[in-house]
C-alpha cells in the first residue's frame, strides 16, 4: 500500500513538472525575437534608403556642377521653388562659353599691369569664321594677334601672327561666314599688305591655305609681279600705293569699334560668357549697350 501510494505520488509530481514545463514554451522569447529582428531590419532598410538618397543628390549635385556654370544652377533652383521669371527659362550655357572663359581668366591672370588705362592694348573679340552657332575667340594682346576655335576636343589654337603697332590698331579682318581671316603686314621696305588665311572643310591646319598679297609684287612694286593680285579683286583687295593696301566691304575688321571686342578685363569675361545668349549677334556688354543707346 505504501509502495503504491508512494508511486502515485511520485507519478502525479511528474505529471505537474512535465506540465509546468509544457505551460513555459508559450511564454519563450521567439516572439519578442522576431519583433527585435523586423525592428531592426525596417531600421538597417530606412538607413540604406536614406544613404542611398544622400549619394544620389550628391552625384546629381557634383554631374551638375561639372557640366554647367552658375547660370544653369540658378535656374535649376528658381524652377523647383517654382519661380517663373525670364532667369528660369534661360538656357543653360553653352560647352564654348565655359571653354573660353576658362582660356580667357588664364590669360588674364598673366597680363601685366596696362601702362595706359585710356588706351589699352589688350583686347579680345568672337568672331564667326564659318557658318556654325560657335564662334571663334581672338585674342589681341599688345603686338600679337591669336584665334582659338573651340571643338570637341577643347579649345585649339588655329593661328596667330604679329605686327608692328598693336593688333587692335585695325591689323585683323574676317569675312563671316567665308572661312577666311585676314592678317595685315608691313615690311621694312615699300611692302605692305594682307596675309589671308583661308580653311577650306574646316578650320583647322589641314585644311588651310594663304595667300599673301604684297603691294612691292604688284605692277609697280620692287619684287617680280605675283599673278596672285590678278585675284586681288575676287578678295576685294585694292593697292592703294605706298604702305597703303585696304580690304572692301565683306570684310569686317576687328577693332575697338568692332561690337563683338572687348578689353580683357574681369568683369567683361564674366559678362560676355555668363550668359546664354541666344544668337552671336546679341552678345554684347552693358557697357557696348550704353554706348549705343548714347549714340
Amino acid at each position: 500500500m505504501k509502495r503504491t501510494t508512494i508511486c502515485a505520488v511520485l507519478c502525479l509530481a511528474a505529471v505537474c513538472t512535465g506540465c509546468g514545463r509544457a505551460s513555459e514554451f508559450p511564454q519563450a522569447t521567439m516572439p519578442a525575437a522576431t519583433t527585435t529582428a523586423v525592428t531592426t531590419t525596417t531600421a538597417v532598410t530606412t538607413a540604406t534608403t536614406a544613404e542611398t538618397s544622400a549619394t544620389t543628390k550628391k552625384k546629381t549635385t557634383a554631374a551638375s556642377t561639372t557640366t554647367t556654370t552658375t547660370t544653369t544652377t540658378t535656374t535649376t533652383t528658381q524652377k523647383a521653388t517654382g519661380d517663373t521669371t525670364e532667369a528660369a527659362t534661360e538656357a543653360p550655357l553653352r560647352d564654348w562659353q565655359t571653354a573660353y572663359a576658362r582660356t580667357l581668366t588664364d590669360i588674364l591672370a598673366d597680363l601685366p599691369e596696362e601702362e595706359d588705362p585710356d588706351a589699352p592694348a589688350n583686347w579680345f573679340a568672337l568672331i564667326r569664321l564659318d557658318g556654325d552657332d560657335v564662334p571663334e575667340l581672338v585674342i589681341m594682346q599688345e603686338t600679337a594677334m591669336s584665334v582659338y576655335v573651340y571643338t570637341e576636343r577643347g579649345v585649339e589654337l588655329l593661328v596667330e601672327d604679329g605686327y608692328k603697332s598693336n593688333a587692335i590698331d585695325g591689323n585683323v579682318a574676317f569675312r563671316e561666314g567665308e572661312s577666311q581671316l585676314a592678317s595685315a603686314f608691313m615690311t621694312m621696305g615699300a611692302g605692305s599688305g594682307f596675309t589671308i588665311f583661308r580653311y577650306d572643310g574646316a578650320l583647322d591646319g589641314n585644311h588651310m591655305s594663304t595667300i599673301v598679297f604684297d603691294n612691292n609684287a604688284d605692277v609697280d612694286g620692287e619684287l617680280p609681279y605675283d599673278p596672285i593680285w590678278d585675284e586681288a579683286e575676287d578678295y576685294e583687295v585694292t593697292d592703294n600705293g605706298y604702305h597703303d593696301v585696304t580690304l572692301g566691304e565683306s570684310w569686317t575688321v576687328v577693332d575697338d569699334q568692332f561690337r563683338h571686342s572687348w578689353t580683357i578685363t574681369e568683369e567683361h569675361i564674366e559678362e560676355v560668357t555668363a550668359h546664354a545668349w541666344d544668337a552671336y549677334d546679341d552678345i554684347t556688354t552693358t557697357e557696348a549697350a550704353d554706348t549705343t543707346e548714347e549714340e
